[in-house]
């Protein structure tokens, strides 16, 4: 008793409820989804598979139906990144969900050998913003993992405690994620708190996504 236990998963086999009443009476107390699109066809796209956007929708009504804390791992891509804040208002409104993992994925394995499902992170500043808003007025929290995203892009310096590279920098932890930075970011205020983008990224994309964040507009670090 006492101990939490999370279940990462896709939901395809939990679609029926009776699978969840069954995991949460062996002890499942959160589960972290990966729902990747409020739009079947696109999260089907991603995936592979047809039909999983609806079982892994039933999967998080049941999580949350059955009192799973449930939060979600959609990861960008160049197919669904522009619904981000339609994204945000579909899974608090028609889901019940209340917490978001933002990843984004990283040019390896197989996407490296489909780069065309890597934006670049330019065109991420305007859609993080917009699903960052509507997460605040959903009431959605919105983090920023370690495969998520570097400060500067979409704003997100502006939301430092929801950034785990920040919460390692505020501890003095290391960074240990493959990353690298542009030589501007010896500028950025946020330099102790950001580890830059995937070495992979950079080197398919460059680093003009990335833009110093002056001092004035920062100061978490003090």
């Amino acid at each position: 008793q006492g101990v939490e236990v999370e279940l990462q998963t896709n939901g395809l086999r939990l679609a029926r409820r009776k699978d969840v009443e069954a995991l949460v009476s062996a002890g499942l107390t959160h589960a972290f989804v990966s729902l990747h699109s409020h739009i079947p066809r696109i999260h089907d796209f991603l995936t592979g598979v047809p039909g999983s956007f609806a079982a892994c929708a039933s999967a998080i009504g049941n999580f949350v139906g059955c009192g799973v804390q449930t939060a979600l791992n959609p990861v960008l891509t160049t197919a669904n990144f522009g619904g981000l804040a339609d994204y945000v208002r579909f899974v608090r409104r028609s889901l019940g969900v209340r917490a978001i993992s933002l990843s984004v994925v990283q040019p390896r394995g197989w996407a490296f050998k489909n780069l065309a499902l890597v934006p670049d992170y330019r065109a991420l500043n305007v859609p993080v913003r917009a699903g960052l808003r509507a997460g605040l007025k959903e009431g959605v929290i919105i983090r920023n993992p370690i495969c998520g995203l570097p400060l500067c892009v979409g704003s997100w310096y502006k939301y430092p405690g929801q950034c785990m590279e920040y919460s390692l920098g505020k501890l003095g932890l290391p960074f240990s994620a493959i990353k690298v930075k542009a030589p501007a970011c010896v500028k950025c205020a946020a330099g102790a708190y950001c580890a830059g983008v995937w070495q992979e990224y950079a080197q398919a994309r460059g680093f003009d996504a990335l833009k110093p964040i002056a001092k004035k507009e920062f100061n978490c670090g003090a």
